[in-house]
């Protein structure tokens, strides 16, 4: 993705209940955002990594407060261009809640558990419709190499929308 403004690409994809998404990427130039938009529930909430020329990492907004004015900011939230970075995002729902892990190169960055209703993304960041991933960049070239999404086995939700196998004959 090469971003002078805001610029994402549409995921062909869109998890129900709990997933993990796993991305591989390289920033080649640049210092700004690397931005990955994720469904949690019936609303959008925005990683941001390598915000505001490296300044801060979060999730935004939260209850109207951008990543680097809520509880989720990392700071300093630098990300080299020197090498590739694995970022694994947890997206789990569990009733009214929700909680989001994100592992920077296997190692925990950030957490968040709450009200999903309280998530929400920058209009120059939303993607149409809240049910969709996607990836993007600003001021920045990002090299996306591997993107992989998986639903989360113990999801309750995922877990009552699946067939019984041990049906009556």
């Amino acid at each position: 993705v090469k971003a002078e403004e805001a610029s994402q690409i549409r995921l062909p994809a869109q998890p129900e209940g709990s997933y993990r998404l796993r991305i591989t990427m390289h920033r080649r130039e640049g210092t700004s955002t690397i931005g990955v938009i994720l469904p949690v529930g019936r609303n959008q909430v925005r990683l941001m990594l390598s915000g505001f020329g490296g300044l801060v990492s979060g999730l935004g907004s939260i209850d109207g407060r951008r990543a680097d004015e809520n509880e989720t900011a990392v700071k300093p939230g630098t990300i080299d261009n020197e090498n590739p970075h694995t970022i694994v995002a947890d997206v789990r729902l569990d009733g009214d809640q929700a909680t989001i892990k994100v592992e920077l190169d296997g190692k925990p960055y950030i957490q968040w558990t709450g009200d999903p209703r309280l998530l929400d993304v920058q209009q120059m960041w939303r993607l149409k419709g809240t049910d969709t991933l996607g990836v993007g960049a600003h001021l920045s070239v990002i090299e996306f190499q591997a993107i992989d999404i998986a639903p989360i086995d113990d999801d309750p939700i995922r877990k009552l929308r699946q067939p019984a196998t041990d049906a009556p004959k």
